[in-house]
């Protein structure tokens, strides 16, 4: 059974796996949402992110994970695939959600 918040995400990890190369930042997931950025945030807030940005990268760090793993894509392909332009910078904002303490809930499935 899933946890209480994976039906929240449900529609924040649809928009950046669907748009990965157009959301780069909460606003624009906001906007292809279609809510406030405040509303964006307490819906991260309440799955236990501390900032959306967390969401964000732990989405493309599990999308990629699946489409290497799970799909056998080659890994320059998959990193086009899910929005990661710089392997090194994903690791560094990966660190900063996981030493922040809000890197959200089973945190340490995404590594």
């Amino acid at each position: 059974e899933n946890p209480h918040w994976v039906g929240r995400l449900e529609e924040p990890v649809r928009a950046v796996c669907e748009q990965p190369d157009s959301i780069r930042h909460p606003r624009d997931l906001a906007v292809a949402l279609g809510v406030t950025l405040a509303r964006l945030r307490k819906l991260c807030a309440s799955a236990g992110y501390v900032r959306v940005e967390h969401l964000i990268t732990e989405i493309r760090v599990a999308m990629r994970s699946h489409l290497i793993e799970r799909l056998g894509v080659a890994r320059r392909l998959a990193d086009a695939m899910a929005g990661v332009a710089d392997e090194s910078n994903l690791r560094r904002q990966l660190r900063r959600a996981r030493d922040s303490g809000g890197a959200g809930p089973g945190s340490s499935r995404w590594s």
